[in-house]
């Protein structure tokens, strides 16, 4: 959306492609590690590294939209 809405070039395309496939890989591993945790019957602290895990996400979109909305 940031790309689209201010016009940039084609070069942010690709910069910004490169940090969400990364972001992507993050969550993958994040996911992965509150699954194990699961599975080795550490359920309180897989719920923590779930919901803690969203709720940094989220804030972090958040403060996103608010630094490309102020400008």
């Amino acid at each position: 959306g940031f790309l689209w809405y201010h016009a940039l070039p084609k070069s942010w395309d690709e910069l910004l492609g490169t940090g969400l496939c990364g972001g992507l890989t993050t969550w993958s591993t994040a996911s992965w590690e509150t699954v194990v945790l699961a599975e080795q019957g550490k359920a309180k602290q897989a719920l923590v590294n779930s919901f803690g895990g969203l709720a940094a996400s989220m804030a972090a979109a958040a403060i996103g939209i608010a630094t490309v909305a102020a400008f």
